[in-house]
């Protein structure tokens, strides 16, 4: 009998001084995720447009990442990816979902990560997702300051 998986599930929120439909157009670009990501991914390559679209994450070191784009919702500002491969070993699946909403200031990310992982890897599993965050949150941040008079 195999294993119980077990789910891990995050929620992230981060304010932006900049308005909704600037960082909506920018995390919905799923392309052009060179624009305002830190750094660590050297090259993008995507095939395909709105839902459905693949892009490979070209990371320093050699490594490379596959994502797609899973859920594409403008009117909401909802998109969701699916990493496909270069997950970590113990991960059976990973989703993440990215909600913009507005503020009364600027904007708000709802960054809401979820996986299933092997028996006893929770733990690790959320510290990948913390490192993801710091590169979400550091490079949507300053990208954000940069526009916020948009």
């Amino acid at each position: 009998m195999a294993d119980e998986a077990e789910r891990v599930l995050v929620s992230k929120t981060l304010e932006f001084p900049a308005p909704a439909d600037v960082m909506w157009e920018t995390i919905a670009d799923f392309g052009g995720l060179l624009r305002w990501w830190p750094s660590g991914i050297e090259a993008v390559d995507s095939e395909g447009a709105g839902r459905g679209m693949m892009r490979r994450l070209h990371l320093a070191g050699g490594r490379s990442v596959s994502e797609r784009l899973a859920v594409l919702e403008p009117e909401n500002r909802v998109m969701e990816l699916e990493l496909l491969d270069g997950r970590p070993a113990y991960m059976r699946w990973y989703f993440a979902r990215y909600e913009v909403v507005p503020r009364a200031s600027g904007s708000a990310l709802l960054w809401s990560p979820r996986c299933d992982v092997e028996p006893g890897t929770a733990d690790k599993a959320r510290g990948f997702i913390e490192a993801g965050w710091g590169s979400v949150g550091k490079g949507l941040a300053a990208y954000a300051q940069a526009h916020a008079g948009a």
